[in-house]
């Protein structure tokens, strides 16, 4: 498995090591590669590991990893005190909220349905 980002030549200062180094660690993808054009054209191909992408990113990161961290081990604690139920959890305009259901069938609405035939 491989991450590709694109940026231009011109906005190559504002590249987005920081946001990349948490989604290569969540991933578990151990390469990005990031591809530099201009007027649509790719210049070149540059590969990054996971340590040199964590260099690069903004020192700022491992505070808000942390509190994914953090996060995400509260949601498991949750739902580990609810096995047995049928509880799920959804996220709904940025909100995360947990249902229980009271049948042995989880129905979606339609729209989300679509993603999964």
């Amino acid at each position: 498995m491989l991450e590709l980002a694109t940026h231009t030549k011109i906005s190559a200062n504002s590249t987005r090591f920081s946001e990349w180094y948490g989604q290569l660690l969540l991933s578990q993808t151990p390469n990005i590669y990031l591809g530099s054009h201009h007027v649509h054209t790719f210049t070149n191909i540059d590969k990054f590991t996971v340590s040199e992408v964590r260099s690069k990113a903004d020192p700022q990161i491992d505070v808000a990893l942390r509190k994914l961290r953090k996060l995400l081990d509260d949601i498991l604690a949750f739902m580990l005190s609810r096995v047995g139920d049928q509880t799920v959890m959804i996220c709904e305009q940025g909100v995360l909220s947990a249902y229980e259901c009271s049948d042995s069938t989880i129905r979606f609405d339609a729209s989300v349905d679509d993603f999964f035939p």
